[in-house]
């Protein structure tokens, strides 16, 4: 049982609906957030580019109290679920203490680091 699952943490994913109908939801921003006990302790939000292929990591935070139990990590497993396979998942340029949790994150397996970006293996980049 990891960290996250042994704090009993629920998630919640939010995608509202795109003004031009649904066939367009795919098109809007998500949120997903983390919750103990009722408390809010983290959020990411994400979206597609304009362009297609690329999930863009908005926001990404957990409450201090809260760090050190894979909560981000979670967190980042959900944008990965919602995110199509052949899509790379962008974080552009953020804190050194970001810099450094995403590049950790990229070295998970299925994963090859690149600047500024999640990319699943055997991806073309």
């Amino acid at each position: 049982m990891s960290a996250h699952e042994a704090l009993g943490v629920q998630f919640q994913t939010v995608t509202p609906p795109h003004p031009m109908g649904s066939q367009y939801n795919h098109l809007m921003a998500s949120e997903t957030t983390a919750h103990v006990n009722g408390e809010h302790v983290g959020t990411v939000e994400y979206g597609p580019d304009h362009k297609g292929k690329q999930m863009l990591i908005q926001t990404l935070g957990v409450h201090p109290e809260y760090r050190g139990r894979g909560l981000a990590s979670a967190l980042m497993d959900k944008v990965v679920e919602a995110t199509p396979p052949d899509w790379t998942i962008w974080h552009g340029p953020q804190s050194e203490e970001a810099r450094h949790w995403f590049a950790r994150y990229s070295q998970r397996p299925g994963f090859q680091p690149e600047r500024h970006r999640v990319a699943r293996a055997g991806r073309d980049a």
